[in-house]
């Protein structure tokens, strides 16, 4: 029999299977579990035994005391104890000291060794059964006392550990040998023995864990005279438990973590804006007991981090690491999630979270875990959550926010997909260059007036700008700006003494030409005595970091103060195939032109050769152009086929 089928026994096994001369487990009188020291005393193996039964061994007078004594007790006892004798495979008779503990109805443990002579003058012969116990446990402790609660016996590899001395021991009260913790463990237990009770228990001593067997001892006539104690040191065992309880709570919380996200995931698909999704996102999982905080974040080049949405308990702690202003190195992990596009698990102690570390501290975090919101080609930017849960984000509980993060970032493209479909969205971006150095700035300082951007047209090589003229008389503006080397020409539109409209015609204009590419525009620009102030308007998936960039390479001192997203109903007019999308280039550029220079106000502005010129065209070109534009936007109007080129 190995250990192992013991050990399925319960607590009693564990503690008989220790004995060094032997212990079995019959089954209706059958021997189903024998170990080698019992099989070894009987003169066999234990294949040798298994399947016999118990009167083979125990033949005459054994027999009938083993039936009608030990066995019929144990219906209503614990256990029996008494000396018998055996009868062994190899013959002759051998004297055994033998313990039986009933573990069911049809189920008994055996444990026996060879009888010793005891002087009876030094043990009362009720206990002398038990010492067989007592010196045959090395790797635990047994120990008998009285009714005073004074050792009498004491035996085991325990004592020894706990640099106890076991024959210092006999004759001791308990409550003068030990220190009071394991007094307050274990009293009760020893005095329910005395009364009759048999007790299984734990306790904790020295840092270990231990598991206690008390049993009452009873005379012939049945009177409890003293009482047996077994302690096993079960510290591993318990480690083991601990593991697998461990274990178990990290499933069962892995478990409702993936049900939340699964919950959450189920909730994006029918969201309709960016920003409800995130929203979404954010209250449900800080709305769980599983996490503190939620908060998504987009990396802005001026600003560090800029929050779009924030959940739960926050305290101020999203506005301190996402603070305006220098950054403290090394960065938080939602920028090294943005950066590495992947996520970011850290706790406080990290190197990762020094500039976010005093403030996650002051509030309990354990651990922070940064997705990104990210498909195969965009991050549209990060979620950050926070736990005081003491183990933090497993590996499992990573990957299931990786997958978050890639649905959301799915969904968020597809919003932005659907909305470029339906609406004309842009994203706004506010720019301040203090001192771009321009003759634009220099002209408005010299003569303390505002130039303001209102329109360009691009024709090839040349960008005619027109720009309304507040605190200055526009001779004075076109005077000044005529000698400047981009400036081919420059003339008034309108005007007063307090301001107007000037026409610029230009090779290099500082901004445009460099950030005019794939859909971007430049809303407004005013020049003035604090430098230069830009709108710019780029498609709603376009890369705001390369806008940004081109911006400063025309104005290298320019900051990006402001970003948000604008939506305009799309019109007929500015649909691909609507009113202007059936003119020409060239149409259109004089068609602008013509409008910007006030050709169709009255009265005129410019003329038509005025406006051809700013284009670089002759005057009937103009014209043709002019013409061929209005009949075509007219028979778009009055739903009639424009003619034939």
């Amino acid at each position: 029999m190995g250990a192992e089928r013991l050990a399925s026994e319960g607590g009693w096994r564990e503690l008989l299977e220790t004995c060094s001369e032997g212990v079995a487990i019959t089954d209706d009188g059958r021997f189903v579990d024998v170990s080698d020291g019992f099989a070894s005393l009987h003169g066999t193996d234990p294949a040798g035994l298994e399947g016999t039964h118990w009167e083979e061994l125990y033949p005459g007078d054994s027999r009938e005391r083993l039936t009608d004594d030990a066995l019929a007790s144990l219906g209503r006892e614990d256990s029996w104890q008494g000396t018998v004798t055996a009868r062994p495979e190899t013959g002759g008779a051998t004297e055994e000291t033998l313990v039986l503990h009933g573990l069911s109805d049809r189920r008994v443990a055996w444990a026996v060794r060879e009888a010793e002579p005891v002087d009876a003058a030094d043990e009362p012969a009720t206990t002398r059964p038990y010492r067989t116990l007592v010196e045959s446990f090395p790797n635990g402790a047994v120990s008998l006392f009285d009714t005073e609660l004074r050792y009498t016996v004491v035996e085991g590899q325990i004592f020894e550990t706990l640099e106890y001395d076991p024959e210092a021991m006999e004759g001791e009260l308990l409550v003068d040998v030990h220190e009071e913790g394991f007094i307050e463990d274990t009293h009760e237990h020893y005095e329910a023995a005395l009364e009759g009770e048999s007790r299984q228990f734990q306790f904790e001593f020295h840092d270990r864990w231990y598991r206690g067997h008390t049993l009452p001892v009873r005379d012939d006539d049945g009177e409890v005279v003293s009482g047996v104690a077994m302690t096993q040191d079960i510290t591993p065992l318990r480690d083991r438990e601990r593991s697998l309880e461990r274990r178990h709570d990290e499933l069962a919380t892995l478990d409702r973590i993936n049900g939340l996200l699964q919950e959450v995931i189920r909730e994006l698909v029918g969201s309709g804006s960016r920003a409800s999704v995130e929203k979404a996102v954010c209250e449900r999982l800080a709305g769980s007991e599983l996490y503190d905080l939620a908060w998504v974040g987009e990396p802005m080049p001026d600003f560090g981090l800029t929050v779009r949405t924030a959940a739960g308990d926050d305290d101020g702690y999203v506005a301190a690491v996402t603070a305006k202003g220098d950054r403290v190195a090394p960065r938080g992990p939602a920028e090294a999630a943005l950066e590495n596009n992947s996520v970011q698990v850290v706790t406080p102690a990290d190197p990762a979270m020094e500039a976010w570390r005093e403030p996650a501290n002051e509030r309990g975090v354990a651990a922070v875990a940064a997705v990104p919101l990210r498909t195969a080609d965009t991050t549209h930017g990060v979620l950050v959550v926070h736990t005081g849960r003491e183990e933090g984000f497993s590996e499992r509980e990573r990957e299931g926010f990786d997958l978050l993060g890639r649905t959301i970032g799915f969904v968020v493209g597809a919003i932005r997909r659907r909305k470029l479909l339906f609406t004309d969205s842009v994203t706004e971006l506010r720019f301040h260059a203090p001192d771009p150095g321009t003759s634009f700035v220099r002209t408005a300082q010299a003569l303390d007036c505002e130039l303001c951007l209102e329109g360009y047209v691009a024709s090839g090589d040349r960008w005619a700008l027109y720009l309304a003229v507040e605190g200055a008389v526009p001779e004075d503006v076109t005077a000044a700006l005529d000698g400047d080397p981009i400036v081919d020409r420059a003339r008034v539109l309108s005007g007063d003494d307090t301001g107007g409209r000037v026409e610029l015609v230009v090779t290099e204009p500082p901004v445009l030409r460099a950030v005019t590419h794939g859909g971007v525009s430049v809303r407004t620009a005013v020049a003035n005595s604090d430098g230069v102030r830009l709108v710019v308007e780029a498609p709603i998936d376009a890369d705001v970091r390369t806008v940004v960039s081109r911006v400063r390479d025309a104005y290298p001192g320019a900051k990006l103060v402001a970003k948000r997203e604008l939506d305009h109903e799309v019109t007929t007019l500015g649909r691909p195939d609507g009113l202007l999308g059936e003119l020409t280039d060239r149409q259109r550029e004089a068609l602008e032109a013509a409008y910007r220079a006030g050709y169709f106000d009255w009265p005129r502005e410019s003329s038509a050769e005025e406006v051809a010129a700013s284009l670089d065209l002759a005057g009937p070109t103009l014209h043709a152009h002019l013409r061929k534009a209005e009949r075509t936007l007219l028979a778009n109007l009055f739903r009639e086929s424009p003619p034939d080129e």
